[in-house]
């Protein structure tokens, strides 16, 4: 099964053209892109209990990217005070973040106000897609996989050869058995006239 990661943006007005185009190019990305499932919110701290963007929230389980036009101390606090816990965990776009505790949802909190490009969101994101692959372990007597998915192509063993007297038979035209199966054919074929 394939690693998905859910990535939750906070829809607010950007401060400036240059972040409007970081916002659009970063949602056109990251809509239908393998691997994420990108959900759109209004701003954490305009949403209500009985708001739809809230039941959104409550419906993700898992670990979660949080992209935010403030802080990411801001945007982990607002998530608290909806009700959406989980443990801010460090990252390539966060180092302030904590460390990964096993049973705890993870949040990875982006301040997208700290980023000059979409690109450097993107490649960061794939990063984390990438450090949560599905780990493999090689089964005694199977061969190792390599990490582009690939079994190690190896020489075929010689073998022993095979007796042609255990071979399967095969029926000629002219054996008994051949022919009471085309007499059958042609009596079937006389009797669907």
């Amino acid at each position: 099964m394939a690693t998905r990661l859910s990535v939750v943006m906070v829809h607010a007005t950007p401060p400036t053209a240059t972040a409007q185009k970081i916002s659009e190019t970063l949602v056109g990305e990251l809509i239908g892109r393998p691997g994420f499932d990108l959900v759109l919110v209004d701003a954490l701290e305009c949403l209500s209990d009985q708001s739809t963007d809230h039941l959104t929230l409550e419906s993700l389980s898992g670990d979660v990217v949080v992209l935010a036009w403030r802080s990411v101390e801001t945007t982990i606090a607002d998530l608290a005070r909806l009700g959406f816990s989980g443990q801010r965990v460090r990252h390539s776009g966060d180092p302030h973040g904590g460390v990964h505790r096993p049973g705890e949802r993870s949040i990875f909190g982006f301040h997208l106000g700290e980023f000059a490009e979409a690109g450097t969101v993107l490649g960061s994101l794939q990063g984390l897609l990438a450090s949560r692959g599905i780990k493999t372990f090689t089964i005694a007597g199977l061969p190792p996989v390599d990490k582009k998915g690939k079994v190690p192509q190896h020489p075929i063993p010689a073998r022993s050869p095979i007796d042609t007297a255990s071979q399967a038979f095969t029926p000629t035209d002219s054996s008994a058995e051949g022919l009471d199966l085309d007499a059958l054919l042609d009596q079937l074929d006389q009797s669907d006239r």
